[in-house]
């Protein structure tokens, strides 16, 4: 029998009420793949017939044909929030439905001429759980590193941190030079396809800042010596280490308490750093080792033109000596002619009387208010001349080649102002031991490479050899 319904064939063997008169109508067939948390939506054909009796809901089940599977969740459009019991991966179905309500509105499962389409099938994608290693505490102006899983298929992470939203293209973030603002909530996500498809737990991290400050101990002054103790203040959290901008040698520089070798003369600088493992290098302090030394006072040697009255010449010139050091020379002796008259910086006047060479000593001392004086001695030899034929040029009376440094060498004092000179040195008996053009100072009283006996020698200048002007006198050397 086929009613004008269309309701169906339906072969009676008794009495049948022929009242199912509603058609479902159609779902897409098409398998929709979603985001782990995505809102499901299907089309649906809208080519249903609807007894006034009955009504159209959606059925997510677990069935693949027009049978209900399962029931997972039902709704009044084919829009689904992500039932809380389905499982990544496994596929489950969108159903059309068409059957009757309750008087309460929900749905009657039992009804005899319930309609059921064949459903969309769909899946969510899988997740993975992200383990995010590193530290939650920080030190304001260290750097963080955290790294997450790193899954097998990723497009990218996303970083959500109290700064907002850091998209980088691996697993790892990291965040330099910490502020205060830094502090917070850190979640890392995997996204593939669109799609997160790895979280992570929480990560909260708090920044911290030790409250002791470094402390290396008070600056030193030493008095030409050139080791010392040094004495820090331990750290209450994490350790120190002693660095230095010197060449210094530190016994232990983990120790706060240790000695240092090889300081030098003036300042030294040691620099005491706290640190731990949240706060590298949170905390420094220098410490100044300043060490007074001895001055050096070397020889010196001017010569004097016996027409100027009076001549000024420092001694300090070629010593060894601190700058920022106080200074003071005391002379020791007196030359034998002429006035010497000290300035008290390292320089003097000396108002000469006749010609001639003339020596006295001095001392050299610098004084701190730490160190007692700390003095060297020297010599100064003055060579007054005069010889109008030759301005500017005299030759010294003797040599001593005893290696003291002091007249071990001819120094002809003005012979640069005469380059077209001639030096000739004879021997008592007349025979050439020294013959030099253009002389430069250099003769050291040898004669073929071997020093010569003590005695008088005498020597020929001449310091003009187109004019031949000549200067000649004695030499006496001393050994």
């Amino acid at each position: 029998v086929q009613d004008s319904f269309f309701c169906g064939s339906v072969e009676l063997e008794n009495s049948f009420d022929c009242n199912c008169l509603s058609s479902v109508g159609q779902m897409q067939s098409e398998t929709i793949e979603l985001c782990p948390n995505e809102i499901l939506e299907a089309n649906y054909s809208s080519n249903q017939f609807l007894d006034p009796n009955d009504s159209l809901i959606f059925v997510i089940h677990d069935r693949s044909d027009s049978v209900l599977g399962n029931l997972l969740a039902w709704s009044g459009s084919p829009l689904f929030e992500r039932p809380e019991n389905t499982i990544a991966s496994q596929t489950y179905y969108l159903s059309a439905v068409v059957l009757s309500l309750d008087d309460s509105g929900q749905p009657l499962f039992s009804d005899p001429c319930m309609s059921v389409s064949a459903g969309t099938p769909f899946k969510y994608k899988a997740t993975s759980d992200i383990n995010v290693q590193g530290t939650n505490l920080a030190c304001i102006g260290a750097s963080v590193r955290y790294i997450g899983t790193e899954l097998p298929e990723v497009d990218y992470y996303v970083w959500q941190s109290p700064n907002g939203l850091d998209t980088v293209i691996n697993n790892v973030l990291l965040i330099d030079s910490i502020t205060n603002e830094a502090a917070g909530p850190y979640i890392s996500s995997a996204i593939l396809d669109g799609c997160t498809i790895g979280l992570s737990d929480t990560l909260n991290l708090e920044i911290t800042l030790p409250e002791n400050d470094a402390n290396a101990g008070p600056d030193q002054i030493l008095c030409n010596e050139f080791s010392t103790f040094m004495k820090a203040e331990a750290p209450q959290v994490g350790s120190g280490f002693w660095a230095t901008a010197n060449d210094l040698k530190i016994e232990d520089a983990l120790d706060p308490s240790t000695s240092v070798q090889g300081l030098n003369q003036g300042n030294n600088i040691l620099i005491w750093t706290l640190t731990d493992s949240y706060c590298p290098d949170y905390s420094s302090d220098t410490v100044n080792i300043y060490v007074a030394p001895t001055p050096i006072a070397n020889p010196d040697q001017f010569v004097v033109p016996i027409e100027s009255f009076e001549s000024e010449f420092s001694v300090i010139e070629n010593d060894n000596i601190l700058l920022n050091e106080s200074l003071s020379i005391e002379f020791l002796s007196a030359p034998k002619s002429g006035q010497l008259i000290n300035k008290e910086d390292g320089s003097f006047y000396y108002e000469k009387e006749e010609a001639g060479e003339y020596l006295f000593e001095y001392v050299l001392c610098q004084e701190n208010e730490e160190c007692s004086a700390l003095c060297d001695t020297s010599s100064v030899l003055l060579m007054v001349f005069v010889d109008p034929k030759h301005p500017g040029v005299f030759v010294p009376e003797g040599l001593t080649l005893n290696g003291d440094g002091i007249n071990d060498i001819l120094i002809i004092d003005g012979i640069e102002k005469y380059p077209n000179n001639e030096l000739t040195i004879f021997n008592r008996w007349g025979e050439i031991v020294f013959n030099q053009y253009d002389y430069k100072n250099a003769w050291d009283g040898t004669y073929n490479g071997n020093l010569l006996p003590q005695g008088t020698y005498y020597y020929l200048l001449v310091t003009s050899i187109t004019e031949k002007r000549n200067l000649k006198g004695t030499i006496t050397i001393f050994r």
